[in-house]
């Protein structure tokens, strides 16, 4: 299934990428701030521009749809996705604005919502997707 193609390493590397933003949350909360965090809290923010957005957007395009296709009753779901990923397109704008302006509390704030949410929402579609992928298989 071509709409499922790479969705499932995309999400491992962000989690990979999400325990090092946790880390360097963690040590600018503790006043550790160097150019090597400052970096890395950039590098997440090309990642989010270059990788995350883009991904969420084929979700929406293509992946959703199709999940609408094969389970019909997963509006409900579909639609706490989309929220979701409203929510995060609001934190991901706060964090780049925070990086840019070198807002150390706003960039914890958003970093944090951004572990949470990002997170979470990985784990349920994990969770969703090979259950619908095999029920496809099945039509």
């Amino acid at each position: 299934m071509t709409w499922t193609k790479g969705y499932h390493e995309d999400h491992m590397a962000v989690l990979v990428l999400l325990a090092k933003l946790e880390g360097n949350l963690k040590d600018l909360e503790k006043g550790q701030y160097n150019c090597g965090i400052n970096l890395d809290f950039k590098e997440f923010g090309d990642i989010i521009k270059t990788v995350i957005i883009p991904h969420f957007k084929k979700e929406e395009t293509d992946v959703y749809p199709q999940i609408a296709k094969i389970d019909t009753t997963s509006e409900h779901i579909i639609d706490k996705m989309l929220e979701e990923h409203r929510q995060l397109y609001d934190s991901f704008g706060d964090y780049l604005q925070a990086i840019d302006e070198t807002d150390n509390q706003a960039l914890i704030r958003s970093g944090h919502e951004i572990l949470r949410v990002l997170g979470h929402h990985i784990h349920k579609e994990e969770e969703l997707l090979p259950k619908l992928i095999k029920k496809a298989k099945k039509i």
